[in-house]
């Protein structure tokens, strides 16, 4: 199991640890980015097709391979006939204007990014989560607290020997802030 942060939510990622890898990964979804939903909220689904909010079942389109989801259109402009979108009571008025139709996507089980091996929320979860969390403290004060990012040097073995001396130091730091308890 491998904890990272938010930057690291990307489909081909988890694809890779889930199917090569066979690793789960605890990843909280990116929030910048919650989708670009600018109608109303998401359509209800009867056995797996999206309904469109006029109330018929919506085209398939096609399977997005690179995103794991398929593709699902208007039913009326599906049909290619122009006047048949315009008879539709929601078009332009809470549903989309554009003459494509509206488009929305469904995720499959096999997107790994959304239906994660361990399940999201679970004490499990919460467990590696916090976990995440204390790493980056960790990181966060090699970089910032014990200057690693003002460091100018050249060559790689110098710069690995520039984060085990910031890692001793963090070490030392922990030991010192516990001494005192033990000499009592």
């Amino acid at each position: 199991t491998a904890s990272l942060d938010a930057a690291h939510d990307v489909l081909g990622l988890f694809r890779l640890a889930t199917q090569r890898w066979h690793m789960a990964l605890v990843i909280p979804l990116n929030e910048r980015n919650k989708g670009h939903l600018r109608y109303a909220g998401p359509l209800r689904l009867d056995h797996g097709v999206p309904i469109c909010p006029a109330g018929r079942p919506m085209k398939r389109w096609g399977f997005c391979p690179d995103r794991l989801r398929i593709k699902w259109r208007c039913p009326l402009a599906a049909t290619k006939k122009t006047p048949a979108l315009t008879t539709c009571p929601h078009f332009a008025n809470g549903c989309s204007p554009s003459p494509y139709g509206r488009v929305i996507y469904t995720y499959p089980k096999e997107n790994y990014r959304l239906h994660t091996l361990i399940p999201r929320g679970s004490a499990h979860w919460k467990c590696h989560e916090n976990a995440r969390s204390c790493a980056e403290r960790s990181v966060k004060r090699k970089k910032y607290d014990f200057l690693l990012l003002q460091t100018r040097t050249a060559g790689r073995d110098r710069w690995f020997f520039r984060v085990i001396l910031a890692a001793m130091c963090q070490h030392i730091d922990a030991w010192l802030i516990h001494a005192p308890k033990r000499l009592n």
